[in-house]
């Protein structure tokens, strides 16, 4: 199955390039897992079932011991033809031959052009919009099935009990509540990976030798930092966006107020500022080749503590280190001011850092 995500991207690549087209693999692919996964429980994916990869070889589970090797055939097609698109695309994609050029001269009115925020954000919106749109379906899915989900667990008088013990200040039968259960967590791990791609983008102008030419002409290291900074904090917002409206259309879905979860979805972006302001002091500080795995390890990481140390009954001091466990409950309206404050801190001081950091330094470092 994840051939067939890999090979839709391969065949996109051409035509639309490399990121776009990693965003529609992830997009398809996440979107084929949900169909697949929420046929059962959300009607209008029942007819699209057929459509998703994942209910094709939904027969073959070798690690249980159940083959069906004839459902892989399609599998196996599918990959092959999008590898072939791929290539084909690739050996015709010179200027002109499988695209129309645009006409008409290049202006400052160009998103990518009137100085590095601009094109900073040009260059990341693409990455923002894909992961906006996979994070906002899926919340979207979980909105609108969230009433189903509360009825089935209703149903188990011992889940009722136990989720209402352990959240007790969260009404988990309206869909604001199932968001905040299923969708919440979920969507920092997502958000806090998302803030890292975007980071090791803005980290390749360095890595690219391209920073060199840009800072020949009268652009100073501070104000380049702080403006291409600011065009990765403005794709993220972006991207939070996109992921709020999903939700909110999921809640709208079923009747529910749809504000409060989209001021959720906000304020969970938060997590992924500060972890991209993490990651752009390092890459200030240190080099930009640690920028993204930097930013990408600490949300992991936090995520991990948060999630796992849970499970071992960790000491609260160790769990608390977790910014994650520092948002509230924001699909439900509660909010942790000081933790929201600390993560816009982390974002913004993180920028100053950069900035300072790469005007200190050599370029090749």
């Amino acid at each position: 199955t994840s051939l067939v995500a890999g090979a839709l991207a391969f065949a996109f690549a051409p035509f639309v390039g490399r990121t776009v087209a990693a965003g529609i693999g992830i997009a398809a692919s996440f979107g084929a897992f949900l169909v697949n996964g929420y046929a059962s429980v959300v009607p209008a994916f029942e007819s699209l079932s057929g459509l998703s990869w994942f209910s094709w070889s939904a027969g073959h589970r070798p690690l249980a011991g159940v083959s069906d090797p004839g459902s892989l055939v399609p599998l196996a097609l599918v990959s092959a033809l999008g590898i072939v698109i791929g290539v084909i695309g690739f050996e015709r994609r010179d200027l002109g031959a499988a695209i129309a050029l645009p006409s008409g001269g290049l202006t400052d009115r160009g998103l990518g052009l009137g100085g590095p925020a601009r094109r900073s954000l040009a260059e990341r919106i693409p990455v923002a919009l894909a992961w906006g749109a996979g994070i906002g379906l899926y919340g979207a899915i979980i909105g609108a099935s969230s009433r189903a989900f509360a009825e089935q667990l209703a149903t188990i008088p011992a889940m009722d009990r136990l989720l209402t013990l352990i959240y007790p200040d969260v009404d988990w039968r309206t869909a604001a509540g199932m968001l905040d259960l299923v969708f919440a967590r979920f969507a920092q791990i997502m958000l806090g990976i998302a803030a890292a791609t975007l980071v090791a983008g803005w980290a390749r102008d360095e890595r690219g030798r391209r920073l060199d030419m840009l800072l020949a002409a009268p652009v100073s290291r501070v104000r380049w930092t702080v403006a291409s900074g600011a065009g990765v904090f403005g794709a993220l917002a972006t991207l939070a966006v996109l992921a709020g409206a999903g939700v909110a259309i999921g809640a709208l879905a079923v009747g529910d107020d749809p504000v409060r979860p989209f001021i959720g979805a906000l304020a969970i972006s938060v997590f992924a500022a500060a972890v991209s302001g993490i990651g752009l002091a390092v890459g200030g500080l240190f080099g930009s080749g640690l920028a993204g795995p930097v930013a990408g390890g600490v949300a992991v990481g936090m995520f991990l503590l948060d999630f796992i140390g849970t499970a071992l009954r960790l000491p609260d001091w160790i769990l608390n280190l977790s910014l994650t466990r520092h948002i509230g409950h924001p699909m439900v309206g509660t909010f942790d001011g000081p933790g929201i404050a600390f993560s816009l801190f982390l974002a913004v001081g993180g920028l100053a850092v950069a900035a300072w950091g790469l005007a200190r330094r050599d370029l090749l470092a």
